[in-house]
C-alpha cells in the first residue's frame, strides 16, 4: 500500500470493503436458504404416506372404473333387459328373413339366429303359439318368446343368469389382468367365499396364478400376515378400501422393498383388487422435490447476487467518478494509445501509435514503457509473422507426404528459437523413422492390406521402410514355406494313406492265420489230454501185462501213431508261428514307414506319429510272443520224439515184457508226466495264441484310427494349400 498513490487507496478501501461484505451477506444467504430446504425435505418426508395413499385410491378408482360396465351388465335387471333387446332384434331379423326368402326351414332359423346372440344365450322354436316370458329364480333361468304368426311358431330365447354374470367376470378379470399403471404397475384379485378363504380370479403379473388359492397363512420378510390383514380390514370398514404395508421385492432395485398394498371390495362379486406401490419410489420423488429445492434456492442466491454484485458496482462506479475526474483526460488519452497497440497484437491494425503523454505522474511514466514495449513488440511481431509463415508452408509439405524441408532462418525469441529446432529435430526424427515421403509406405501398405506382397519400398532411408521390407521378405518366406510344407503334407498323407491300407490288410491277414492255429492248437490240446488218460490207464493196468501182452503190443503201436500225429501238429504250430513272425516284422516295418512320414507332416503329423509308435510296440509284442510259442512248440517236439522213442522200445522189448514189467511201470510213469507236461505247454501255448489274437486286433483298430488320422491330414494339407494361392508374393 505504501507505493500507491492516494487515488489508488481510496479506490483499494473502497473496492475491498465493497467485497468482504457482498461475500458476507453470500454466506449468510447461502446458510439460511440450505435450513429452509431441509425443513422443506422434512415437510415432503411426512406427506410420503399420504401422497402414495391418495396415488394408489387413484389406481384403486382407475381399476374399478375399468370393470363398472361389466358390474352393470352382470345384474339381473340387466341381464333381462339385455334378453328383452335380443328377442326384439331376433323378431327383427326372423321378420327380414322371411321377406327375404318368403319361406325358411326351422333348423336353418335355429342356426341363423343363435349366430346371432351371445354363446351364453340359446334359441329354440316350437310349431303353434306358446309365448313364454318368465323370470324363473329357483332354476336361475329368463325365458323371452314371441310368436311369428306367418310360419306359426313360437321362438324362445333362454339364458341362465349365473353362466352370463359369470362370463361378465371373465371379461372384466382380463381387463384388470391386462391393465398397467407407471410403466409396469399391474392388479391382482381374489374372490372371497363363504368360508373366508380366497381364490385369484385376477392376476397380472408373470405368474399366472388364475383359479389358485390365496395363502392368507403368507408372510413377508418382517412377519406381517399382510394378506390376512387386507380381508380383515375390509370386513370391518364401510369404505371398502384399506392401505397394509409389506416387505417385497423390488426390480428395480434389486432388493427387498418396503411396498404400500392397496386392498379395493367389490361387494356386487364378493372380490377385492390389489395392488401397491414401492415407497422407494415415492422417496426417490423427495428427493426429486428436495433437489429441486435446493436449484430453486441456488437460483434465488444467484439472482440475489448478482443484483449485490450490481449495487456494489454502482456505489463503486459512483466513489470512483469523484475520484477519477481529474484523471479522466490523461486516462482517455492513456486508453486510446493502448487500445491502439492492443489491435496492432491482436492483428486488427497493421500500424501502431504512440502514446502522446508526457507528463511526470504515474500515467506518464506508464506511457513511456508502454511506448518502449510497443517498438519491441512491433519488431517481434513481424519476425513471428514470418517465421510463422515458414512453419505453415513446411505444414503445407508435411500434408503432402514430404518430409524434406527445414526452418532454416534463427529466431532472436529464445522460446520461438526452442521452436524451431524441436520443429527441426521432430522432421528428423520423422525423416529417419518413416524416410522422406510417406505416399510410398501408404501405397506399399494399400497393396498389403489386399494380399499383395510382391512389392517392396525402393527408398529404404527410414527405419520403417526398412522394417517394412522386412516383414514382405518374411511374408514372402512364410507364404513360400507354407506352399512347400502344404504340397509335402498332401504328398506325405497320401503315402501315409496308402500304408495304412496296407497295414489293414496284414492285420485282416494275421487275424485269419491266428484263427486256423488257435483251431489246429484246440485240437492239439485234446489229443495229448486223451493220451495222458490212456497212460494213467496204462499204469493202473500195468500189473496184469503179463496176460495181455498182445493187447499190450497194440497199445504201443496206438502211442506211436499219437506221437507220430503229435509231431506233425506241433510242425504245423511251428509252420504258423514262423507266419505270425513274418507278420510281425512287416507290420513292425510299416510303423517305422508311418513314423517317419508323421516326422515329414510336423506339427501337423504330431498325433499320427504317436499312432505309429503304438503300431510298432504291438509289432514288438506279437514278435516276441511268436518266440515264445516257437521255444514251448520246441520242447513239445523233443517230448513227443521221446514219447516215440518209448513205444518202439516197449514193442521191441515185450518178449521181455514180463521179466522187465517193474521197470516198464517205472517208463509207464515217466511217460505219464510228460504226458502231463505236453498238456500243460500246449495249454500255454493256446492262451499265447488267444493273447496274439487280441493283439492283432488291437493292431487292426489301431489301424482304423490310423487312416481316420491321415485323412484329417490331407484335408489339412489343402486348407494350406488354399489359404496360400489366395495371395500373390514372390516365387508363387
Amino acid at each position: 500500500m505504501r507505493n500507491l498513490s492516494i487515488k489508488n487507496k481510496i479506490l483499494s478501501i473502497v473496492t475491498i470493503s465493497i467485497v468482504l461484505t457482498f461475500l458476507i451477506s453470500i454466506i449468510i444467504m447461502a446458510l439460511e436458504f440450505k435450513k429452509l430446504a431441509q425443513y422443506q425435505k422434512n415437510d415432503f418426508s411426512k406427506l410420503v404416506n399420504q401422497t402414495a395413499k391418495e396415488e394408489l385410491k387413484a389406481f384403486g378408482q382407475l381399476a374399478e372404473t375399468s370393470i363398472d360396465s361389466y358390474l352393470k351388465m352382470s345384474t339381473e335387471s340387466a341381464i333381462n333387459e339385455e334378453l328383452s333387446k335380443d328377442i326384439k332384434s331376433l323378431e327383427t331379423l326372423t321378420n327380414e328373413l322371411y321377406m327375404k326368402n318368403n319361406s325358411i326351414e326351422k333348423d336353418r332359423l335355429v342356426l341363423l339366429l343363435n349366430s346371432t346372440i351371445s354363446k351364453n344365450k340359446n334359441v329354440t322354436i316350437k310349431s303353434g303359439k306358446n309365448v313364454i316370458n318368465s323370470n324363473d329364480k329357483n332354476n336361475n333361468q329368463i325365458i323371452k318368446s314371441f310368436y311369428f304368426s306367418k310360419l306359426d311358431i313360437t321362438i324362445y330365447i333362454k339364458a341362465f343368469i349365473k353362466d352370463i354374470q359369470e362370463s361378465y367376470k371373465k371379461d372384466a378379470a382380463n381387463v384388470l389382468s391386462n391393465l398397467r399403471f407407471l410403466g409396469n404397475g399391474y392388479f391382482y384379485g381374489v374372490e372371497v367365499k363363504k368360508d373366508k378363504s380366497a381364490w385369484y380370479v385376477v392376476d397380472g403379473s408373470k405368474f399366472k396364478r388364475f383359479g389358485k388359492r390365496w395363502d392368507l397363512t403368507h408372510k413377508d420378510k418382517k412377519g406381517r400376515p399382510y394378506r390376512k390383514q387386507i380381508l380383515d380390514n375390509l370386513e370391518n370398514n364401510s369404505e371398502g378400501i384399506t392401505f397394509v404395508p409389506y416387505v417385497f421385492f423390488n426390480p428395480k432395485t434389486k432388493q427387498l422393498n418396503e411396498k404400500l398394498a392397496i386392498g379395493k371390495r367389490i361387494d356386487q362379486w364378493n372380490w377385492v383388487i390389489i395392488t401397491g406401490i414401492y415407497l422407494t419410489d415415492m422417496n426417490e420423488k423427495i428427493e426429486s422435490s428436495y433437489a429441486s429445492a435446493v436449484n430453486n434456492i441456488k437460483d434465488i442466491i444467484k439472482y440475489l447476487t448478482i443484483t449485490i454484485a450490481i449495487l456494489s458496482i454502482i456505489i463503486l462506479l459512483i466513489i470512483s467518478y469523484f475520484v477519477s475526474r481529474y484523471i479522466k483526460k490523461e486516462l482517455n488519452s492513456f486508453q486510446t494509445g493502448l487500445v491502439t497497440f492492443f489491435k496492432f497484437l491482436n492483428r486488427e491494425a497493421t500500424e501502431v501509435k504512440l502514446l502522446t503523454n508526457d507528463s511526470k505522474d504515474e500515467i506518464g511514466n506508464m506511457s513511456k514503457i508502454i511506448n518502449d514495449n510497443i517498438n519491441k513488440s512491433k519488431e517481434n511481431l513481424e519476425k513471428r509473422n514470418a517465421f510463422l509463415l515458414d512453419v505453415e508452408n513446411i505444414v503445407k509439405e508435411i500434408k503432402k507426404g514430404y518430409l524434406v524441408k527445414r526452418l532454416d532462418k534463427k529466431m532472436d525469441d529464445e522460446s520461438l528459437e526452442e521452436l524451431r529446432k524441436n520443429f527441426n529435430e521432430m522432421l528428423d526424427t520423422l525423416s529417419k523413422n518413416i524416410g522422406n515421403d510417406t505416399n510410398i509406405i501408404l501405397d506399399i501398405l494399400d497393396k498389403l492390406s489386399k494380399n499383395d506382397f510382391r512389392n517392396k519400398i525402393s527408398d529404404e532411408n527410414g527405419k520403417i521402410p526398412f522394417a517394412i521390407n522386412n516383414v514382405i521378405n518374411l511374408i514372402n518366406n512364410m507364404l513360400n514355406e507354407n506352399k512347400n510344407d502344404g504340397l509335402q503334407l498332401d504328398k506325405s498323407s497320401n503315402n501315409l494313406l496308402k500304408y495304412v491300407d496296407s497295414l489293414n490288410q496284414s492285420s485282416s491277414n494275421a487275424a485269419t492265420s491266428l484263427e486256423e492255429t488257435s483251431a489246429a492248437v484246440e485240437e492239439i490240446t485234446g489229443n495229448i489230454r486223451n493220451n495222458t488218460n490212456n497212460i494213467i490207464k496204462m499204469s493202473d493196468f500195468a500189473t496184469s501185462l503179463k496176460n495181455s501182452s498182445t493187447k499190450g503190443e497194440k497199445l504201443a503201436s496206438k502211442t506211436t501213431t499219437s506221437m507220430e500225429e503229435i509231431n506233425e501238429q506241433t510242425n504245423s504250430i511251428a509252420d504258423a508261428i514262423t507266419i505270425i513272425d513274418q507278420i510281425a516284422f512287416q507290420t513292425n516295418i510299416l510303423s517305422l514307414n508311418a513314423a517317419v512320414e508323421a516326422a515329414t507332416a510336423g506339427e501337423a503329423g504330431k498325433g499320427f506319429a504317436i499312432v505309429a509308435q503304438e503300431v510298432r510296440n504291438l509289432a514288438s509284442r506279437s514278435a516276441q510272443a511268436a518266440k515264445e510259442i516257437k521255444e514251448l512248440v520246441d520242447n513239445a517236439t523233443v517230448k513227443t520224439n521221446e514219447g516215440k522213442k518209448i513205444s518202439i522200445e516197449m514193442i521191441e522189448g515185450y518178449e521181455e515184457l514180463n521179466s522187465d514189467l517193474q521197470k516198464t511201470i517205472e517208463i509207464i510213469k515217466d511217460i505219464e508226466n510228460a504226458s502231463k507236461e505236453q498238456l500243460i505247454g500246449i495249454e500255454q501255448i493256446n492262451n499265447a495264441i488267444n493273447t496274439l489274437d487280441a493283439q492283432t486286433q488291437e493292431n487292426a483298430t489301431m489301424a482304423t484310427q490310423t487312416t481316420e488320422v491321415a485323412h484329417k491330414t490331407s484335408t489339412i494339407a489343402h486348407k494350406i494349400l488354399n489359404s496360400v494361392n489366395e495371395k500373390e508374393f514372390i516365387g508363387k
